[in-house]
């Protein structure tokens, strides 16, 4: 599969007020590191299982890597780094680095 071009900033915000819509709930629930890591890694396999569109796949990595680096979870961070580099155009160093940078 060919990595996909990032998505406009516009239609970024646009799947993140989805996204809040769709999660707002278990947002609001997930206070502790364990239920951040929980439902981190549902976003994650929720945007590894949507067909489209590009930017609420875009937005549910971003949540999920935030719920990894607020967790302290790195496996969950490895694997929502390793899937956002699959996915979409992104300089895999930069993405690692950012990352792993925020994380410690």
């Amino acid at each position: 599969m060919q990595p996909l071009p990032q998505p406009v900033a516009i239609e970024i915000g646009r799947a993140n007020e989805r996204l809040r819509d769709v999660f707002a709930g278990k947002i609001a629930k997930a206070n502790t590191d364990s239920e951040k890591l929980k439902l981190g890694r549902e976003m994650l396999e929720t945007a590894r299982s949507l067909e489209g569109p590009d930017s609420d796949i875009y937005a549910l990595t971003i949540a999920a890597k935030n719920l990894a680096l607020g967790s302290g979870d790195v496996d969950l961070l490895l694997d929502t780094i390793d899937f956002r580099i699959a996915t979409f155009e992104l300089d895999a160093y930069e993405e690692d680095v950012e990352s792993l940078i925020k994380f410690s």
